[in-house]
């Protein structure tokens, strides 16, 4: 896995870390956990960019400030620098260090490395717009996660075109998507998203892109863009043809070629699921979640500020440590029984006063004080306005 550190940025004033599978960061707004995904996700998306321009990778984002620039346009992150912030990112395809002071970056491929390009899917605070807004087709005015998020949202609502939400909501709601316009069917009733709930117009979206991008994306041979056709026909063009054997041998390196530009796993960033969500709807988000992600090598990196996120979370690190314990008819009973996952596999981090602090005990399970500090927060107060109460009768 990769490793992440960021100074001096937004609130954060040091961050490191290993990234994991899962990758979970909880804090106040404003806290710099969306700043971590942010610079996380830009860092890959860079690495993905040098794989793909194979023939000029060793000058990609090094000259005009293009590194900077193009984070800081996508990312919304202007004002967020001063002359002591510094991010280091080795991945497995390249080695990244960038010093703002200087704008100074540089970038080295790693040796020996077995790179997989992934789909890379930031899926912003703000995605209900994609579903509350008639004809965003137009929205082309920024540069951004949202823009980017709206495109991933039209790829996936024309490859799915219909969704179910059964395994999520308390009742069955679907989604269909017919003649370019967007439709939710509930109890029967069939009307516009841009008509539906909040929490229609969050949750549509992103289970849509998510599926698309964790599911879909693998189904069919995606095409080849115009850049990646040269980088190849070069390759290729070393290549003799001058008997049988090579034609052969021209043929699988073209196929082994080809499929190094196929997505091989998905990395996902997603900002704040519970947004208009009711809680139990929260923890089935998360279940439903999981179990997807545990499919391929897929990775999240997840910032969130609800307790029912961690719960569900909880749950399906708790179920992967006691799985070998409990017999197969007792697993029906667990709502969380298919999304279990071994704690090894995730981390969870709070970011208080710019720096991180691992949450989970040595068994890699959330710590229980944690998990009950909101509510003990909440249920402290209600109990010394309780004892006013009963002092009142």
């Amino acid at each position: 896995m990769a490793h992440i550190t960021i100074k001096n940025i937004g609130a954060i004033k040091e961050v490191d870390l290993d990234l994991n599978k899962i990758n979970v960061f909880m804090g106040a707004q404003s806290s710099g956990k969306s700043t971590i995904a942010k610079i996380i996700c830009h860092c890959q998306w860079i690495e993905k960019r040098y794989f793909a321009d194979l023939e000029k990778g060793d000058t990609l984002f090094q000259d005009n400030n293009s590194f900077y620039d193009k984070m800081v346009e996508y990312h919304r992150l202007d004002g967020y620098f001063d002359k002591k912030s510094y991010i280091y990112y080795k991945g497995e395809y390249i080695t990244l260090e960038y010093h703002h002071q200087d704008k100074k970056i540089s970038i080295n491929k790693e040796q020996n490395t077995q790179y997989k390009y992934p789909k890379i899917a930031y899926i912003p605070s703000e995605r209900n717009l994609v579903a509350a807004i008639p004809n965003l087709k137009k929205y082309n005015e920024t540069n951004d996660t949202i823009l980017y998020f709206m495109y991933d949202w039209f790829s996936a609502r024309e490859a799915l075109t219909e969704i179910s939400l059964k395994d999520i909501l308390q009742h069955k709601i679907e989604y269909l998507y017919s003649n370019d316009r967007d439709y939710i069917i509930d109890r029967g009733k069939k009307i516009l998203i841009t008509n539906a709930s909040s929490g229609i117009q969050s949750l549509t979206p992103l289970i849509a892109v998510l599926k698309n991008s964790l599911e879909n994306v693998y189904y069919k041979k995606r095409p080849l863009s115009y850049e990646q056709k040269i980088i190849i026909e070069n390759q290729l063009s070393r290549l003799t043809l001058s008997n049988t054997s090579n034609i052969r041998n021209y043929e699988e390196n073209k196929q082994q070629i080809e499929s190094t530009f196929d997505y091989h796993l998905s990395n996902i960033f997603l900002e704040e699921p519970e947004q208009n969500l009711f809680p139990n709807t929260q923890l089935k988000f998360m279940y439903w979640l999981t179990r997807k992600l545990r499919r391929k090598k897929h990775q999240l990196t997840l910032t969130t500020h609800s307790p029912y996120i961690l719960f569900a979370l909880n749950n399906c690190m708790m179920g992967g440590l006691v799985d070998i314990k409990i017999p197969q008819k007792k697993r029906l009973g667990f709502e969380s029984s298919d999304a279990w996952i071994s704690p090894q596999n995730v981390s969870v981090y709070e970011i208080t006063d710019g720096i991180l602090r691992c949450i989970q005990d040595k068994d890699g399970i959330i710590e229980n004080n944690y998990l009950n500090q909101a509510y003990k927060e909440v249920s402290d107060e209600y109990l010394s306005l309780l004892d006013y109460y009963y002092d009142k009768e």
